[in-house]
């Protein structure tokens, strides 16, 4: 069994690759895009294949492997309104892919997925989130939009706009 991977530390790997190929003015994110070119270069055996939206009754999103597990297919809620939650919710879904996808084959995530282990397991909700969260709002950036400036609620609505969050 390889070592548990870090949600922070894959997340930011992806982003300094990011900076790298598109430079510091990259937000918001096109996770979608992301995911599917990733997927294809890093895990060609085992690519996320599809991306789509569907009105998903009870849940925010799904990432399942075909019964060969060569393709993997992430679903998002379309009926949700938030672009930004939308975004959010496939950014969960790639970080189960990056982080869990080799302890299951099957991730259904809705608002009660709080907590999925106990306390002696780690809880990959938390860890796709903060996957995500990472993804979407590298901390590096965050800075460069801050710099200095006082935290108010103004500046980090300014900052949810540039990140794509709303």
């Amino acid at each position: 069994m390889t070592d548990a991977k870090k949600p922070m530390a894959e997340a930011n790997r992806i982003s300094s690759m990011l900076n790298a190929v598109l430079g510091a003015d990259r937000f918001p994110v096109k996770v979608d895009e992301l995911a599917l070119e990733y997927s294809r270069q890093c895990f060609a055996d085992s690519p996320i294949d599809t991306i789509r939206g569907e009105d998903l009754d009870g849940f925010d999103g799904l990432l399942k492997a075909n019964k060969a597990r060569s393709k993997w297919l992430v679903l998002y809620n379309s009926a949700t309104p938030s672009e930004g939650r939308k975004r959010f919710t496939i950014a969960h879904e790639f970080g189960h892919y990056i982080l869990h996808r080799h302890q299951q084959d099957l991730f259904e995530c809705g608002d009660d997925d709080i907590e999925t282990g106990d306390n002696n397991e780690r809880d990959i909700e938390a860890e796709a989130d903060l996957f995500a969260s990472t993804l979407l709002m590298p901390l590096d950036d965050f800075r460069r939009q801050v710099d200095g400036q006082p935290i108010s609620f103004d500046l980090l609505g300014h900052c949810a706009t540039a990140m794509g969050y709303r």
